[in-house]
């Protein structure tokens, strides 16, 4: 089977919510991005762990949030802007997978052999953010422990929905 033809079993943003993200315009969606990663990072950021990225272009696609976003470190700070045509890393995901991976639910190589998590482009690169993302604990980031709270909430709620969605007769 092709990946046309291939249903992903992750959960997917409802619709409800998908719909407002589509019209909503990307600078809309990246700006807060960007401070929000500034402060969740600012350590590692600090310490230079971050270094890796410096004037490197990767491209995030996040499919059910229709947000596509470039990422790289300059002067310090990550820099989110609209997705560039030819990056150095493409990653794709869902927001449940990239939730996954940020609780320590699922690990990047398993997200990756499902095809929850794709990467096209500089595997040393994804790499680099790969061993980077897995020496993170959540536990010891800023604005904790609402953003562990909201991330493991939206984890239940996504699983609970696809329990609930698989016992509809439709």
């Amino acid at each position: 089977m092709n990946d046309s033809t291939t249903k992903s079993t992750t959960p997917e943003l409802p619709v409800l919510l998908q719909t407002p993200l589509r019209i909503l315009p990307q600078t809309l969606k990246t700006a807060p991005l960007q401070r929000f990663l500034n402060t969740v990072f600012a350590a590692q950021l600090a310490d230079n762990e971050l270094e890796f990225l410096e004037e490197r272009r990767i491209t995030v696609a996040v499919s059910d949030a229709h947000l596509e976003f470039s990422l790289t470190v300059s002067e310090g700070e990550l820099i989110v802007a609209p997705a560039l045509p030819e990056p150095e890393l493409h990653i794709q995901s869902t927001i449940y997978a990239l939730m996954q991976l940020a609780t320590g639910t699922e690990d990047s190589d398993t997200l990756f052999f499902r095809r929850d998590l794709k990467m096209t482009g500089d595997t040393e690169l994804g790499l680099f953010i790969k061993n980077f993302l897995e020496g993170i604990s959540i536990e010891t980031l800023p604005l904790q422990p609402a953003l562990g709270l909201g991330l493991n909430l939206g984890l239940r709620v996504a699983d609970t929905t696809t329990r609930l969605r698989q016992k509809l007769p439709f």
